[in-house]
């Protein structure tokens, strides 16, 4: 049986919406042919979603209906264009908030994609304000993978300790 519209109707809603709200933040219409760089990006932050949310139930060539791409294509986008843009922020951002949007739609209770919208961006919004209160150190640091964080701990620690005896010095003598 061939793999259409119409016999995936179910998956295919969900999938339309994930396409939706991409296109809602980003106003990307990834399923144009367009190869620039956010437009391949947005694409594979769907992709990638997408497989993980169906959990691999879904075939690869259902993912791309509403993209118009073939299931090879969905593939490159899930397993290597994804992951080669592990830093990029529109990359980082949009994948955040479709997986907080696909968990929404998810629940019982279906909202419109302009609602669920709305409301993460609220919620980005707040985490931006708080990235802004961030030193660029801090910045750097959150994006470290984990075997570098251990590395950076181990180098930065007789620093602090350093600075806090320097300090606890400085207290007790009255000297700042």
């Amino acid at each position: 049986m061939k793999i259409t519209r119409e016999n995936t109707m179910h998956d295919l809603t969900t999938l339309d919406a994930m396409v939706e709200f991409i296109l809602i933040e980003t106003g990307m219409d990834i399923s144009t042919k367009s190869r620039k760089r956010d437009y391949c990006i947005a694409r594979s932050v769907y992709c990638a979603v997408a497989r993980k949310f169906f959990d691999k139930k879904v075939p690869y060539e259902v993912i791309g209906i509403p993209i118009n791409r073939d299931h090879a294509t969905v593939i490159h986008n899930s397993n290597n264009i994804y992951p080669s843009y592990e830093r990029h922020p529109l990359r980082n951002q949009l994948a955040e908030k479709l997986i907080r949007a696909m968990s929404v739609l998810n629940s019982n209770s279906m909202p419109s994609v302009r609602t669920i919208t709305k409301d993460i961006t609220k919620d980005l919004q707040v985490e931006m304000l708080q990235d802004e209160l961030l030193t660029d150190n801090e910045k750097v640091y959150r994006t470290l993978p984990m075997e570098l964080r251990a590395k950076y701990n181990e180098r930065v620690e007789p620093i602090l300790k350093m600075l806090k005896m320097d300090a606890e010095r400085m207290a007790d003598t009255g000297r700042y």
